[in-house]
């Protein structure tokens, strides 16, 4: 548990039976507002992303986690090994539910999934980064809350939009 801008907000890992859990997060179309693949269309959909980051996390140790606030679903956040622009990267991620929007949470989230990422061993040239879309304004300010910096050089396209991205420099901020 750690304390979050809102209250205490604590983490734990994904596992097999958290398809639900993910389908809440992925399935909500607000949730979804800044990811141009949509919300998930069904819980067959989020049970397929929930095994895939579950086979992430037995491969590489790390991964994502839902992030609740008492015994309520908050959000979900972590990084995972990625190419990006045929690069290694480690991208950071964070999501949260609408009831928990403008409380800070965005931040104590992205921290989390910076901590994850750092504790993972970085390949030979790896970037941990957080992509965003560019009209994602409350993205952007969390990446520069975290102390990410700009790097335009590796803006690019994937999955039919314009991605932005922030890469880590290494400093705890």
């Amino acid at each position: 548990m750690r304390d979050g801008a809102a209250g205490s907000i604590w983490f734990r890992a994904l596992s097999s039976g958290d398809a639900a859990l993910v389908h809440d997060l992925h399935g909500d179309p607000m949730t979804n507002a800044h990811n141009p693949l949509g919300a998930s269309p069904d819980l067959l959909a989020s049970e397929r992303m929930l095994e895939n980051w579950l086979q992430h996390r037995m491969d590489h140790g790390f991964g994502y986690e839902l992030a609740f606030e008492g015994n309520r679903l908050a959000g979900i956040c972590g990084a995972r090994r990625d190419l990006w622009l045929n690069m290694p990267v480690i991208n950071l991620y964070w999501r949260l539910l609408p009831d928990f929007w403008g409380k800070g949470l965005a931040a104590d989230l992205g921290r989390h999934a910076l901590d994850i990422a750092r504790s993972a061993t970085p390949l030979v040239d790896e970037l941990t980064v957080a992509r965003m879309l560019p009209g994602n304004a409350v993205s952007v300010r969390v990446a520069e809350k975290l102390g990410l910096t700009r790097r335009s050089d590796l803006d690019g396209e994937a999955h039919g939009a314009h991605w932005i991205l922030y890469a880590d420099s290494g400093l705890v901020p």
